[in-house]
């Protein structure tokens, strides 16, 4: 039975994903990332005020684009494409299972991470109401959990969607670089709740719902991106 192997995956994509472990346990030591600004909108609804998000999404983001595009790379380059055809290996097995399979182990690895970050939020909403001696909202950790593990998904199939079409990790990279730059200056001025990154710059992200703005997009972005990352490696393997 012809497979790929994850011993090969596991090599090329260690180093970035040693890193990310890194600075996910790293960030778990900071104060700075959770502290938090309480208060109650015009309609008696719960506000907070964060930059969690940069440290949880944009900043994850960066190590995920470098861990994905160094995963799939190889498929998608001409010389090494014709030489994995040879082996029988069709767009199911070489994409979109190994797609599966990164996206799980990311998550794993990241979800957990994202959890302990609002334990330790609501801690210092906690004292924000024994220091002010006013009533705030606890967040619900099922909440974030669901936006940032959207947002993973997002980038990972953002990042093998371009690493389909430019053929190259350093491409993919240099252009989500670029466009996050884009997303610190003028995207959250232009886009508002659209911008894919809201709530990590120039504003505040709505931790009390499951579903930012934002978050849908990115949903139904990855399922378009998919479906053209799995069609792009099938045409270009006739």
């Amino acid at each position: 039975m012809k497979r790929w192997s994850k011993k090969t995956d596991f090599l090329s994509i260690r180093a970035p994903f040693f890193f990310l472990c890194i600075y996910l346990l790293l960030m778990q030591i900071l104060k700075k990332p959770f502290i938090v600004s309480c208060g109650w909108d015009d309609a008696s609804m719960p506000t907070i005020g964060t930059d969690i998000y940069v440290w949880l999404q944009f900043v994850v983001f960066i190590f995920v684009c470098t861990i994905v595009s160094f995963y799939f790379e190889e498929i998608f380059r001409r010389p090494s494409a014709h030489y994995i055809a040879t082996f029988g290996l069709g767009t199911f097995k070489t994409v979109f299972v190994r797609y599966l399979r990164i996206l799980l182990l990311l998550e794993v690895v990241y979800l957990p991470f994202v959890a302990f970050s609002v334990f330790r939020m609501n801690e210092n909403i906690k004292y924000n109401i024994q220091f002010f001696e006013t009533e705030y909202a606890f967040l619900d950790v099922l909440k974030p959990l669901i936006q940032c593990s959207a947002a993973m998904l997002f980038y990972v199939t953002v990042t093998l969607f371009l690493t389909a079409v430019f053929r190259s990790r350093i491409y993919t990279m240099v252009f989500l670089m670029a466009y996050g730059t884009l997303e610190v200056t003028m995207m959250p001025e232009l886009l508002g709740e659209y911008a894919l990154f809201y709530g990590a710059f120039r504003s505040s992200p709505d931790l009390y719902s499951y579903f930012q703005i934002n978050t849908v997009v990115m949903l139904v972005l990855s399922a378009l991106f998919l479906v053209f990352s799995l069609a792009l490696h099938k045409w270009r393997r006739l």
